[in-house]
Formats: C-alpha cells, structure tokens, sequence
C-alpha cells in the first residue's frame, strides 16, 4: 500500500460549501488518505457535516475548538496527523480527483521533499480545466528559496494548499496564530527544510472566489498583517546572505501596499467599523507608499499587467477603482 497522507482541513461557517472539500477527497484515485477536519468554533452547522462525515467514513477525522483562526486549527490538526506525508486545503475549495496521486508521483519520480501543483481560482463548481501541457520545474539547495521567493514576487504562489510536504519538513514549525498571510513564512521554513523541490504547471487545485466563499471579502484591518508577513519573510531572507534572496525579500515588501490597494479598488471595504474618513487615510496610507516604490516596482520583475495597475494607482486611486468596479458589475 502507498504510504498515508493527511490532509488537514480548517472548517469554519461554511456548512453549506464544506462538502465540496471532504468529497473531493473521499473521491481521490490515491486511496490511503487521512482527512483531518477542525471545526473552528463554527456558529453554524458545520461541526454538524464534519460529524456526520466523521460516523460514515473511517478515514475522517474531526476535531471541535473554540474559534482561533485558521492557523490555529491548522496547527492542532498537524499534531493528530499521522501521514508520511502532508497536504493542507481550504473548506471552500475543491482538488481534481487526480491531484494527491499526482502529487506523490512528482515526489517519488524526482526524488523531492516537496512536490506542487497549480491553483485555478474560479466562480463557480463547474469550471473544469481545459487541455494543458505539462511543464516540471525542478530546484535544489538553496535554489528552492531562490525561486520561492521570485515566483511569489510575480504571484501569490504562497499557499500551501498547493503542495505535499514530507512530514519531516513541518517537524518544529507552526502557523502564526491569529494573524493572516501566515502561509507567507510558514512555507519558507518548510521549503527551507527541503533538499528538492518540484513544481508542476498542471491545474489540480481549485479556489472558489464568489461571494459566498471566504476568500471573496473587501479590506478588512486585518490585512494590515501582510506587511508584518514580509518583514518576517525579509527578515528570514537576511539569514541566507544570498543577494537575490533578500533582493525579492525587499521587492515582496515594497509590492505590499499596492497589493492592498489593488485589493480596496476591487473589493472595497470589509469592515463596518472601518468609517468613512479612516477609509480615507487608509487609502491615502498606501498610495504615498505606492508612491515611495514606484521606480524601484517598475523595475522589478513584476508582471506588465501589475506594472500598468500600479501606474493607475500612483495617479489617483480612482484610476483603478472606477474601471474596477465596472467588470465586476459587468460579470454580476
């Protein structure tokens, strides 16, 4: 029999889009999978379906805790996991019924620590991926870093949710508690830990973003931890003493506040208790900042489409909030 993987889900108020997670995982083709659900002190019936899950499958276990955040969670269900090997998804989104066996290939074919997929953000429960060709990535020592941190400079290609870590690399490393963007350093540590790396171009992965799910929400203060995430990140950089390493370290920092930004043009504000005149001041917060970076961002190695949204925001925060709120009045 293959070697166990488990798999840890951090549930929170989702009881009506959990089940996409859980039977996502229960359908997978790799058959010797544990399934790790950890109820967040949800306020509705999710403990429920994680329960009901739970009496009806072997493989499925739940644990109930007051509510932490999804670090938390995450850390309590990788102390009851009993895998080889770790995966970790979000209870709103979904994986292909292929992508834990696909995952282990990569590993077991290249010899690696840490193998990766790709992420398809979608809107809906039917999107299914066209014809792709399949394009491996391999890194080694320090060169695992090195591009951790340049693809995360392009993209957001920080998620764990993405990966299968060998057990061994998230021995003595947690989750940051009660703060967001903490899959920034955590997966740092890990691949740090790593001997190999192998990515794959291939979509196995899927990330609903609606209005429903827990990804699709404005600007909350919270999100103010993104910059302490790329301190640490930075900070962690200055430990290799590797230039290009701390260089993407410093692009990753000075990117931040037009990540935000971007974000308010699209999204909004979140919070309630955010008033119109903080509102305000948090705009004009990162636009200065924005401002401060912007010769050093156009000559980063960031994407022609991010280049062009940032001009637009170093002119006036409208530039991008006005055309942004029209595609998503279009796409309703």
């Amino acid at each position: 029999m293959n070697p166990l993987i488990s798999v840890v889900i951090p549930v929170y108020n989702v009881e009506n889009l959990l089940h996409y997670a859980v039977d996502s995982l229960l359908e997978q083709d790799y058959k010797n999978i544990e399934i790790i659900l950890v109820n967040d002190g949800s306020k509705d019936k999710s403990g429920e379906v994680c329960d009901d899950y739970a009496s009806k499958y072997d493989n499925v276990y739940v644990f109930h805790k007051e509510n932490g955040g999804q670090s938390s969670a995450r850390n309590l269900g990788l102390k009851y996991c009993h895998g080889e090997y770790i995966g970790f998804i979000d209870s709103d989104d979904w994986v292909s019924r292929d992508m834990y066996s696909y995952l282990y290939t990569l590993l077991k074919e290249y010899d690696a620590d840490v193998s990766s997929i790709a992420i398809q953000a979608v809107e809906n429960h039917d999107f299914v991926a066209g014809t792709q060709i399949e394009d491996i990535i391999v890194k080694d020592g320090l060169d695992v870093i090195r591009y951790y941190m340049e693809k995360t400079t392009k993209s957001d290609g920080y998620s764990v949710c993405r990966c299968l870590f060998k057990r061994e690399l998230l021995e003595g490393i947690s989750f940051r508690e009660g703060k967001f963007y903490e899959d920034i350093d955590y997966k740092y540590l890990a691949l740090r830990n790593a001997n190999r790396y192998v990515e794959s171009n291939l979509i196995k992965y899927y990330y609903l973003q609606t209005q429903i799910s827990t990804s699709f929400a404005g600007f909350k203060k919270k999100e103010f931890q993104l910059l302490e995430a790329s301190d640490i990140l930075y900070n962690l950089s200055l430990e290799t003493n590797d230039e290009e390493i701390i260089y993407y370290a410093k692009v990753r920092k000075a990117r931040d506040a037009y990540s935000l930004l971007a974000r308010i043009a699209y999204l909004g504000f979140a919070d309630n208790n955010i008033s119109k005149q903080e509102q305000i001041s948090i705009v004009q917060y990162f636009t200065k900042k924005i401002r401060s970076n912007y010769k050093f961002l156009m000559c980063a190695p960031l994407p022609l489409s991010r280049k062009i949204t940032l001009t637009l925001l170093c002119i006036n925060f409208k530039c991008l909030q006005i055309p942004m709120r029209l595609y998503r009045l279009l796409k309703r």
